[in-house]
């Protein structure tokens, strides 16, 4: 589901990778994100601060986040997928979170999609989710 609020960084400050770079709420609950890479802050998108929903709903358009300068492009984007690989990546995540729908016994007997995992799915905890997806 859409975030209730989403919290940037300023222009100007610096984020690093794998650290904290950006967070989001939901549903009274905070969760961290981590940078995919080291940089200052170039540019940030504060219309999705007013409205979240829109990086769900365009997050190739209009509902994108920051532009970072990078400071050390070289080394940080030897951590980055690309192509098939990253596509591998986003199946084997979606997979893994079906196992942990199905593990607490929300199945569609369709194969249909679950929309809002964090508002239908009973027994997948926030924590869990976060710490397990984001890495927080």
């Amino acid at each position: 589901g859409p975030a209730d609020s989403i919290e940037l960084p300023l222009m100007g400050e610096q984020v690093k990778f794998s650290e904290v770079g950006l967070a989001f709420k939901r549903m009274g609950k905070e969760a961290a994100v981590l940078s995919p890479f080291s940089g200052i802050v170039a540019a940030v998108n504060y219309q999705v601060t007013k409205d979240p929903k829109v990086v769900r709903d365009e997050p190739f358009n209009d509902g994108w986040l920051m532009v970072l300068d990078p400071l050390e492009m070289k080394k940080d984007l030897k951590n980055l997928l690309y192509g098939k690989e990253a596509g591998n990546w986003i199946s084997a995540e979606h997979q893994r979170l079906m196992e942990m729908v199905s593990a607490v016994g929300v199945t569609y007997a369709d194969g249909g999609v679950i929309e809002d995992v964090v508002g239908k799915v009973p027994g997948l905890e926030w924590e869990k989710l976060t710490r397990e997806f984001l890495k927080t």
